[in-house]
């Protein structure tokens, strides 16, 4: 559904997901003090549109309206994030619930939690008192107001807390689209061709099958205007890792994230802003394709938040409290895949007498252990050990050659704020404020901007680890202590672009900057977004209809086409 919305004069944003204008009254019915100063009407389309003069109230709207929206999606969304799915589902989802429960630290969560001021304590109390009025509605009216999951798994839905919204950020997104990697992926292909081929010409067939840089790759960011720093691939490997650990490696991931995501499938998420100096219209035009698979109900949930700092219509992937794509009347924005590397697999050297002491600093530790309880419906509990070094927990044991792989991720202690960035984001009112909220987030991300005043940008957020000389940083590195992360890099070092003299911005999660380095980053010429560049480089009177249908043209086009039909006969 085509829909388009004027912020000022100047400027246009056009929208896949955004709602129409129409007005219907509606109220929640709910008394207490959270919610008196809430008011929920929703629009033809049924997107609800909250207002109140409070924070508290603001979100006790929204965890209200989605409550009555998406109750068992929401249910199921949180025990993904919390590892209590088998719990209610039964026995095939422990291996879900393993993982969740071997990827975070809810203490860790909970600290932050408790370091917060009380305006932002009230975006997740108020969401979780306005998603409560909903569930004591339910439980009062089961036979009329049940959802028919809850009905089908013979299980109720009990109330939410304050974590628990923090906990379906951290379990479900984070964990599972900002934790990738591709350094043990990478690490058994070179063990392969090693293998196969001898250490020199196996070594040489890796480097064309991982390339670091191709310099004709198209990038976000114009070339030679702001590249992330990173390592190149130097000194020597680390120890193969045998097949049987390669493949619980990749099992571990499967499970968390999903077939296609462990294997690195091609994801398709797109946006691009275009000036208004190339505009048919003379306006300012954010588009912005957040492809995240087909999922019923939607994996995106669409609103609008009015008062206490907030005028936003946008969308929100299941249910958070940031606005991922939206309006707030001065600025639009979007995102797409980031691409920065905020994340490090270690290789742990084991104590051949103890596979649970690694070496660190030239003595073996023993790591870290914690069992938690995993309960089964219709089944035993299980009681299940999670193992962690000082870079992180362990995803996988290499006990015949005396190894373990741990992750290591940027983001991690800053998970509460990198939701608050993203939230916050919504109250920017031009370029300055969009990216102070944008250092906050601690995960990659890329971020595109439009505003009223005709200026478009892009930034690709993510806290930089600084790295050690000499890393390589494409396979597992030294758990020993001597590759050790410096620190961060400074937000100054991520890369941006503002009114860049093309006078547009496009991605279709292609590189974002000339540069850029990453262990899964096989940037090519070859990429789906050259069917988007074709048309916006030849064209400086974009009309409305033009910018619209690039989806369609970048969508049903054959990327290879370009680079082989006029050989074939």
């Amino acid at each position: 559904m085509k829909k388009t919305f004027f912020l000022k004069p100047t400027a246009m944003i056009l929208a896949l997901t955004l709602a129409g204008a129409a007005w219907a009254t509606s109220s929640n019915g709910d008394t207490n003090s959270d919610s008196r100063q809430v008011t929920i009407k929703r629009d033809a389309f049924g997107v609800p549109h909250i207002y109140a003069d409070t924070v508290r109230g603001l979100y006790h709207g929204y965890g209200y309206a989605l409550a009555t929206d998406r109750l068992y999606q929401m249910d199921i969304a949180r025990r993904i994030g919390n590892g209590s799915v088998a719990e209610v589902l039964g026995e095939s989802f422990v291996d879900i619930d393993k993982s969740t429960l071997s990827n975070f630290d809810p203490e860790s969560i909970r600290l932050q939690m408790a370091q917060l001021n009380e305006k932002d304590r009230d975006i997740f109390e108020g969401y979780a008192a306005g998603f409560n009025a909903r569930i004591k509605e339910v439980m009062a009216n089961r036979d009329e107001l049940m959802p028919k999951g809850y009905i089908d798994n013979d299980f109720e839905p009990t109330p939410w807390q304050a974590e628990d919204i923090v906990m379906v950020w951290v379990g479900l997104i984070l964990n599972r689209f900002f934790a990738g990697t591709s350094e043990v992926s990478n690490l058994e292909l070179l063990t392969t061709l090693r293998e196969a081929k001898g250490d020199v010409e196996g070594e040489q067939i890796y480097r064309q099958l991982r390339w670091l840089e191709d310099p004709t790759a198209p990038t976000i960011v114009p070339r030679g205007k702001g590249a992330a720093e990173s390592s190149a691939a130097a000194g020597e490997p680390p120890a193969p890792i045998s097949a049987a650990a390669a493949r619980a490696h990749h099992h571990a991931l499967a499970a968390l994230m999903g077939e296609a995501a462990a294997l690195a499938y091609p994801t398709a998420s797109n946006a691009w802003v275009i000036s208004p100096q190339r505009s048919a219209e003379g306006v300012t035009t954010l588009y912005n394709g957040p492809q995240q698979g087909f999922y019923s109900p939607s994996f995106v949930y669409t609103l609008g938040l009015h008062g206490a700092g907030y005028n936003v219509v946008g969308s929100a992937s299941v249910g958070l409290p940031a606005i991922f794509f939206g309006t707030n009347g001065d600025i639009a924005w979007g995102s797409t895949v980031g691409s920065l590397d905020t994340n490090d697999v270690y290789q742990e050297i084991l104590n051949p007498e103890n596979p649970h002491e690694y070496l660190y600093e030239g003595e073996y530790r023993p790591m870290q252990k914690k069992t938690v309880t995993i309960r089964v419906k219709n089944g035993e509990d299980i009681q299940h050990d999670v193992y962690s070094t000082v870079h992180g927990y362990v995803k996988s044991w290499d006990l015949d050659n005396h190894r373990a792989y741990t992750h290591k991720r940027s983001w991690e202690g800053h998970e509460v704020e990198s939701l608050l960035g993203w939230t916050e984001a919504a109250k920017a009112k031009n370029w300055s404020e969009f990216l102070h909220h944008g250092s906050r987030v601690g995960s990659s991300i890329t971020w595109f901007y439009a505003d009223g005043e005709g200026n478009i940008g892009t930034v690709g957020l993510g806290h930089l680890p600084d790295r050690p000389e000499g890393q390589n940083i494409q396979l597992p590195v030294a758990g020993d202590g001597t590759m050790e992360w410096r620190g961060l890099l400074s937000f100054d070092h991520n890369p941006r672009s503002l009114n860049p003299g093309q006078g547009y911005l496009a991605s279709w999660n292609n590189q974002i900057a000339g540069g850029l380095r990453a262990d899964s980053a096989n940037f090519s010429y070859v990429d789906r977004v050259q069917e988007l560049l074709e048309v916006l480089d030849g064209n400086d009177n974009l009309t409305l209809d033009t910018i619209w249908d690039l989806n369609q043209i970048g969508a049903f086009a054959d990327i290879n086409a370009r680079y082989f039909a006029s050989d074939l006969v």
